[in-house]
């Protein structure tokens, strides 16, 4: 049975799928881009694959692995900032597709140099990495980084039947 996706879109994913079964953050961004497909739609499209692969007992392996948790979003970010120009950079392998890192390859126009440029290995630290992308070391109200608990958070977090002093155990009624 045909999918919901025009030839040329499914023979990308298969050809991506053929090379490996868990696509980089990279390779999923190059096929959103070059397919017309929605992110959500190529994971899912790939997510089926896998499940069905298992389902038949095949055995996956998978070469790709992302070294940290944040290298999704800042990849993604950096996409959504600027998509032809950072479609081209992973093409020419300026970027790697596995952790978004500078790799340092491909000329382009500006001879590959990336002096004055600010470089982003994917790891801590940069622009995108120090939450000025994502927000995420801004103060809250308290004067705390915002999204980092402390102890005053963990106490506002408690129970309120609790400090009341209800007691809310689920014990059997006397009807049963």
């Amino acid at each position: 049975m045909p999918g919901p996706f025009a030839p040329s879109q499914e023979k990308a994913l298969k050809e991506s799928y053929a090379r490996d079964c868990n696509p980089t953050i990279g390779e999923t961004i190059l096929l959103v881009h070059t397919t017309g497909l929605e992110k959500l739609q190529v994971t899912r499209w790939f997510g089926r694959r896998r499940s069905e692969a298992r389902g038949r007992g095949e055995e996956l392996k998978t070469v790709n692995a992302e070294k940290n948790g944040r290298t999704a979003h800042s990849m993604w970010a950096r996409y959504r900032r600027d998509p032809e120009g950072y479609v081209e950079r992973l093409r020419s392998g300026r970027i790697d597709l596995v952790d978004g890192g500078e790799t340092g390859k491909g000329g382009g126009e500006d001879g590959g140099d990336e002096s004055g440029k600010e470089k982003d290995d994917g790891g801590e630290g940069g622009a995108e990495e120090s939450g000025k992308e994502t927000g995420e070391n801004e103060k809250d109200d308290e004067g705390g980084e915002k999204g980092v608990k402390d102890e005053e958070d963990e106490e506002e977090l408690q129970d309120p039947l609790e400090e009341s002093g209800v007691d809310a155990s689920v014990e059997d009624s006397p009807d049963q």
